[in-house]
């Protein structure tokens, strides 16, 4: 018998918690028995935001495990981030757009279940929008 961890919904087994998902550690059963998070859902709070030069944003994620965090013109460096992994974030606006608004996408990704010998899990991933302003 082969031990897996799996991550699902159910009332059975050992059950381990890590933050608001449960895993459950299952001896010599398929894991086609149960049913799979599909529907996990990665949040990022706040989702929509406006932001000045040199001000500063927090940024928290929930849903996932190990959160990574990316930006969409990192290339540009609009910003600076406290960190690229983590739960939270802090992102300082470093310019302001010649005129009008420009838009940032944040995004968090983050994997569910899965091991180095089974699978590689569950990928998901959300985004928030930063709208740079003058």
């Amino acid at each position: 018998m082969q031990n897996k961890i799996v991550p699902f919904i159910a009332t059975t087994g050992i059950t381990v918690f890590c933050g608001a998902l449960a895993f459950c550690l299952i001896t010599g059963c398929n894991s086609e028995d149960y049913e799979p998070l599909q529907n996990a859902t990665l949040t990022i709070t706040p989702q929509v935001v406006e932001i000045k030069t040199n001000q500063t944003v927090e940024f928290m994620a929930s849903g996932g495990i190990l959160y990574n965090w990316s930006v969409s013109n990192q290339a540009t460096r609009w910003a600076i981030f406290s960190a690229y992994s983590g739960e939270k974030i802090r992102y300082t606006s470093i310019k302001a757009p010649n005129s009008g608004r420009h838009l940032e996408v944040l995004t968090c990704t983050s994997t569910i279940g899965g091991t180095s010998t089974n699978s590689s899990g569950l990928n998901i991933s959300a985004e928030a929008y930063i709208w740079h302003i003058k």
